[in-house]
């Protein structure tokens, strides 16, 4: 009887954790990036741009194409070897490569996020 009760008292502990888990949601990385050339970076960077950009300034894609460009070229080629990798690991900037971000956001003459 207590080897059943410690059982049922188990479960019923475990039950939140386990819930709570599968209601998480999954962050998905581009297997590709793992392995990405500095180009390949910057080509994700530019999309990023493009979708994040032209919401902020609620216009198309177009209107901000070039200027994304800018973007993602000047902030890859500001990049050093180290923010590199963690993008390529987490496929987002560190802190570092952020400040080199957003001085290329200044540079492009694009929006800064909120």
């Amino acid at each position: 009887m207590r080897v059943l009760l410690a059982l049922c008292a188990l479960l019923l502990a475990a039950a939140p954790a386990l819930a709570s888990s599968g209601a998480a949601p999954q962050r998905t990385i581009d297997p590709k990036l793992a392995t990405a050339t500095p180009y390949y970076i910057s080509l994700k960077i530019f999309d990023q741009c493009l979708y994040l950009q032209s919401r902020l300034n609620r216009t198309t894609q177009e209107v901000v194409h070039s200027a994304c460009s800018c973007y993602a070229k000047r902030t890859v080629e500001l990049m050093d070897p180290p923010e590199l990798d963690f993008f390529r690991v987490n496929a987002f900037l560190n802190v570092t490569a952020r400040e080199k971000a957003f001085d290329s956001l200044d540079t492009c003459k694009l929006k800064r996020p909120t």
